[in-house]
């Protein structure tokens, strides 16, 4: 057999290169862990020429040798922390804010019990006189606004809010009227009237309420009051979303006693 030799032309400058090289390589120290410091894990991690993505070639992926402290910084953030969702408040008041309106707790005129005579003048300090258009129906209503204690209109033509009193404290005061009871109070309402009179009248209640229905007056027998069924202290006067007016009323407030 004859041996075939190959000539290959290298230039001096690849030489100087080639060796300047290979004895950097031979000075560099190894790495070694000292008995303070643990060593970093390793990860093989896949990363992608631009060119390759843009052509979508699976092939030009290379392994690369990563260690955790060259991994970009938000990959070693902690997790977000959970939000909390904000719950709503319930609308306490559902009045009209265009329309006229009182409802007033601690400026010291309210309550206003409308069992007693009402300081007209003490209240116009802090509630607008204003007037109430004809055909309105104006209602009695608990805090709770679970039903109509009994409605008043104003008529053929409109009245002012202390008129509008003035009329309320005039059925409170007298004699239960059968019509007012009849056409001002809803069948439901008139009911729990009659169970909150029955209550509270004793064994003679029974005779007295069936007198009453029968259009005979007793000094014993129902009086308008009974239409509040303990709601005497009025704490408003406004007009809903709906656009209905309310008065609104509660019970007295008692205050807690000490022992």
């Amino acid at each position: 057999m004859h041996s075939i030799s190959v000539g290959i032309k290298v230039s001096v400058p690849f030489l100087l290169l080639f060796r300047l090289l290979t004895l950097e390589s031979t000075m560099l120290p190894r790495r070694r862990n000292s008995p303070n410091t643990i060593s970093e894990p390793y990860r093989l991690v896949l990363t992608t020429s631009p060119q390759a993505t843009a052509q979508n070639s699976p092939q030009t992926s290379s392994p690369v040798l990563q260690s955790p402290s060259s991994l970009p910084l938000h990959r070693l953030q902690p997790p977000p922390a959970p939000r909390l969702q904000s719950i709503p408040l319930p609308n306490l008041s559902p009045t009209n804010p265009q329309g006229p309106t009182f409802s007033t707790r601690g400026t010291g005129v309210f309550p206003v019990d409308l069992l007693n005579d009402i300081d007209f003048e003490v209240l116009a300090r802090s509630v607008s006189n204003f007037r109430i258009p004809s055909h309105t129906t104006i209602y009695v209503a608990p805090s709770s606004r679970d039903r109509f204690l009994f409605h008043i209109d104003t008529g053929d033509r409109p009245l002012r809010v202390f008129s509008i009193l003035r009329r309320v404290q005039s059925i409170l005061r007298a004699p239960l009227s059968l019509q007012v009871y009849q056409t001002q109070v809803s069948p439901a309402t008139q009911e729990s009237v009659r169970q909150h009179f029955l209550s509270r009248n004793g064994p003679d209640a029974a005779r007295l309420w069936r007198n009453f229905l029968n259009g005979f007056e007793h000094g014993d027998g129902p009086r308008g009051e009974i239409l509040l069924q303990g709601h005497s202290d009025m704490w408003g006067f406004s007009q809903d979303h709906g656009g209905e007016w309310v008065i609104h009323v509660d019970v007295p407030f008692l205050p807690a006693v000490w022992n």
